[in-house]
């Protein structure tokens, strides 16, 4: 009785289908399959945001905005990374508030920096509502919104990738920041934020590696 019942078990673990779950999105997936559930529904977010017109902008290739940022990107990497979209931050709330906080503090120094985050849903979240306190990480710096001066940093385990049609694509943030003395703290190349209004997230490149 105990060899047919591991037997059935066996059967049951080997022949068990989470991939409609794990394609779809429907249904809960086994512990085995969480992870690849995971990615792939980190995807979907990804795709539904990038649909989400009211939220972004899709800068046209040719347009000087797009070629200007393009540079920048490509200027702040050492590993030849190429810029193949750039979606622009559509959100008037957030940039309000940011340009406010600005005339607050004028005078301050201002800069573009870069943020990843490995999750696809996140993007959409970061574009709408601002970067938030509440869920930043603790790190070297303290509790912060972290920013890097270059790509590299950024794209060495914080950026979300896919996969489209056989090439990978991966995914980081422009943002303008602004250094008010005693909102911020840098090291080297990174610099930890304290207060959400200090930082706007203003376009998000998809780049080739």
């Amino acid at each position: 009785m105990q060899y047919i019942k591991k037997k059935t078990e066996a059967m049951f673990w080997t022949s068990h289908d989470c991939e409609k779950t794990i394609t779809t999105g429907e249904g809960k997936p086994c512990k085995k399959c969480k992870e690849r559930y995971m990615e792939e529904e980190s995807k979907r977010e990804h795709a539904a945001f990038k649909d989400a017109k009211s939220r972004t902008i899709t800068l046209n290739p040719t347009d000087s905005e797009f070629i200007s940022m393009k540079t920048y990107f490509e200027t702040h990497t050492h590993r030849g990374y190429k810029a193949l979209r750039i979606d622009k931050n559509n959100n008037i709330g957030l940039l309000q508030r940011y340009n406010k906080a600005k005339s607050r503090n004028d005078h301050q120094k201002e800069a573009l920096l870069f943020h990843g985050t490995p999750q696809g849903h996140n993007h959409g979240n970061i574009f709408q509502n601002g970067f938030k306190l509440k869920y930043a990480r603790n790190g070297t710096l303290g509790v912060g919104i972290y920013f890097a001066d270059d790509v590299d940093y950024s794209d060495s385990g914080y950026c979300f990738g896919t996969t489209i049609k056989g090439s990978e694509i991966r995914t980081i943030f422009i943002c303008k920041v602004l250094f008010v003395p005693g909102q911020y703290i840098k090291n080297g190349n990174i610099q930890a934020i304290y207060k959400e209004d200090l930082c706007f997230p203003e376009y998000i490149v998809h780049y080739g590696r």
